[in-house]
């Protein structure tokens, strides 16, 4: 048996990943810290489509992450449970920037995360494309009505590239089903994730 101290939450869009923390942490009485993805400047232009740098966008991500994520590991707070993990910023680098940008922005990520400790346990809710995109008109943030289905789906793809074949080696991958925990209450979402948990031999402590 293993003990977790540390589990993230991972998805697409619109799966469900904050949704899922927050009901998991509350079962657990356990530490949570959300991405704050409002705070980046450029991202409302970038799904409006207006022109702006990506690579300020994305260099935003990597470094509010890095510190967010180097400060919450500092609290020592027992069990933590987050919305993300700092593999997100490979999976969004890879669809929205090219050339140097890409091979600049990714050396850095590499450098940074050799100062992380990884999750525990990353949980991936996997959830087709169609419902991606209903989940997202019906919560209704404005910055993301313009999103399409073909961004999400090469989003699919760079996450099953970073997170499916191994990228996160020295993490537990655990794939669920997100579109199971739809119309689920919070209990009955958590409970169906510590289901997995244990069944993967994992003890979950908070301390």
């Amino acid at each position: 048996m293993k003990k977790v101290k540390h589990i993230a939450i991972e998805g697409n869009i619109g799966s469900g990943k904050t949704t899922t923390a927050k009901a998991l942490a509350a079962h657990l009485g356990a530490h949570l810290y959300l991405e704050s993805f409002e705070d980046n400047p450029h991202l409302e232009k970038f799904y409006k489509s207006e022109t702006i740098n990506p690579l300020k966008m994305e260099a935003h991500f990597l470094m509010e992450r890095y510190f967010q994520i180097a400060e919450e590991m500092e609290k020592g707070a027992g069990l933590t449970i987050s919305d993300y993990c700092f593999e997100k910023c490979l999976v969004f680098s890879e669809v929205n920037l090219d050339g140097n940008n890409k091979t600049i922005y990714q050396g850095l990520w590499q450098v940074l995360t050799d100062y992380l400790p990884q999750p525990d346990v990353i949980v991936y809710l996997a959830m087709e494309v169609p419902q991606l995109v209903k989940n997202i008109r019906k919560r209704g943030r404005e910055m993301e009505m313009g999103l399409t289905a073909s961004y999400l789906r090469l989003l699919q793809d760079s996450y099953g590239k970073q997170l499916s074949v191994g990228e996160n080696s020295n993490s537990d991958l655990i794939i669920m089903d997100g579109s199971m925990l739809l119309g689920l209450s919070n209990k009955e979402i958590a409970e169906k994730l510590v289901v997995e948990l244990e069944g993967r031999g994992w003890v979950l402590v908070d301390k």
